[in-house]
């Protein structure tokens, strides 16, 4: 293979697992760093709040976007307690 740069196939697509010298991931690789599940990341690509590009019907994410993404809790912040209440 010239240049040995890898590949791999998800879905029908065959993807570079490189780009630009930055390691792609699958979304279920940044699920599985971010602890959280698929579709939950499938959201965040959607919403934009997650950097990636969507291959054929697959989506893959940089490698440094998907190590800097925190996720934040959305909707009304929680409710601190000050003490027991009776």
């Amino acid at each position: 293979m010239a240049g040995s740069q890898q590949e791999f196939r998800t879905g029908n697509a065959k993807v570079a697992a490189m780009r630009d010298g930055e390691r792609l991931l699958t979304v279920q690789e940044v699920a599985r760093m971010l602890g959280c599940s698929q579709q939950y990341v499938r959201q965040l690509l959607r919403q934009g709040r997650l950097p990636g590009q969507k291959v054929g019907r697959d989506w893959v994410i940089p490698e440094k976007a998907a190590r800097s993404a925190t996720l934040r809790a959305e909707g009304r912040p929680r409710r601190v307690s000050r003490g027991a209440r009776r």
